[in-house]
């Protein structure tokens, strides 16, 4: 089971980076996605989240807050599961941020940093115009980003109790960013 997982993920990330427009190399950089001082990777200030709602999930212990007006969902059934966090309609259909579990995925318990490189170096050559490792929240993280059809997008990766691995997936320079960076930035592991 443990490495239908990793082949998820694997071909996750693959298909991520075979899907962007043009040729493009992996850089090693250590650019921050999201800084515990509230700040993105573009500079953006932090907006007020003190009247929003949380989102508590039991199952895997952790949590996010998310504006009043945004609608939460869920994918059912086996895994992995897939937690959309979708803002007012704005005339952009499927417009989300979009949270990943996929249990089990590091069974070594590697740290995030060797985990991701273990899934680019399993892509052979396929390459990301941006990869980094920092941290967001106060957890260590590693993130890529590429542009396809659709704009920029980023996925975002970090660990939930050692083994399992969540990723937020998301558009960048939407009207939606500064929200989606805050909801990230406000995510805790519970005890």
């Amino acid at each position: 089971m443990a490495s239908h997982s990793y082949l998820y993920a694997t071909a996750l990330i693959f298909l991520l980076l075979t899907t962007t427009n043009g040729e493009h190399t992996l850089t090693d950089n250590s650019a921050t996605c999201a800084t515990e001082s509230g700040q993105d990777i573009n500079g953006a200030k932090s907006i007020d989240t003190s009247n929003w709602q949380t989102y508590r999930n039991e199952k895997y212990g952790f949590q996010v807050r998310y504006p009043e007006n945004w609608r939460v969902s869920s994918s059912k059934g086996t895994p992995p599961e897939i937690i959309y966090f979708r803002g007012p309609f704005r005339g952009v259909i499927g417009q989300a941020l979009s949270m990943t579990v996929q249990p089990n995925l590091n069974p070594h318990r590697l740290s995030i940093e060797d985990w991701f490189k273990r899934q680019l170096r399993a892509m052979h050559g396929a390459a990301a115009e941006t990869t980094g490792c920092s941290t967001f929240a106060g957890q260590p993280a590693c993130f890529v980003e590429h542009s396809g059809k659709s704009g920029k997008e980023r996925f975002l990766y970090t660990l939930v109790h050692q083994t399992d691995v969540l990723s937020f997936g998301y558009k960048l320079d939407t009207d939606d960013s500064p929200s989606y960076q805050a909801i990230i930035n406000s995510f805790q592991i519970l005890n």
